[in-house]
């Protein structure tokens, strides 16, 4: 093996390590921003933010998706960091051999020396950038679930105003012997009128 094919095989484990990353990212990022701008659009337009209940779910939602995006930044970081601790390496082994022309041969048990450096860095970060992905989904799907607890109770309260009366309106029963106001029932009949609160 030569100088220069070991360079290259340098460049490919840092390209491997960044390629691996680099589309997860990204749709991950895509997914945070959405769920995120849906939130905001949520409180902004569906559910009064002064009238909403639970609203430590909401914190904790944003929390949760605000944790799993800086995991993720620290994730490529990391990533970075174990592409040029490979470089350092192959380098390091390539001057204490010292081996520094791009045409100079390296013998078996050099090449196997280095490409065992690097493969123990590679599977190392590897390891870890695998744990740091994990946690980043781990905490954006327990932040997804705290938001869709606050998004679900206050739908389900927006929808039960929604069927109660407003405040000293009115309603007539469909037989006409009957009125509803305010929680109390007046009920007719020929010039008896009865008042009562409203069991309904």
């Amino acid at each position: 093996m030569k100088v220069s094919s070991a360079k290259k095989y340098k460049d490919s484990l840092y390209a491997a390590l960044s390629r691996d990353l680099a589309d997860f990212e990204k749709n991950f990022l895509l997914i945070a921003a959405g769920v995120l701008t849906f939130s905001i659009t949520f409180i902004k337009d569906i559910v009064n933010v002064t009238e909403a209940e639970g609203l430590f779910f909401l914190f904790l939602g944003w929390f949760g998706f605000t944790l799993a995006v800086g995991l993720l930044m620290f994730t490529f970081l990391r990533s970075a960091y174990a592409s040029d601790e490979i470089s350092f390496k192959i380098e390091a082994k390539l001057q204490e051999f010292g081996k520094t022309e791009d045409e100079a041969e390296l013998d078996e048990g050099q090449t196997s020396d280095i490409k065992a450096a690097a493969r123990q860095i590679l599977l190392r970060s590897k390891t870890q950038l695998k744990g740091l992905r994990y946690g980043a989904i781990a905490v954006f799907l327990c932040g997804f679930l705290s938001f869709g607890g606050f998004v679900a109770f206050n739908l389900s309260q927006e929808a039960t105003k929604a069927k109660l009366p407003a405040p000293g309106t009115i309603q007539l029963s469909e037989d006409g012997k009957s009125a509803t106001v305010g929680g109390w029932k007046l009920t007719w009949k020929d010039s008896t009128m009865t008042i009562g609160k409203d069991k309904n």
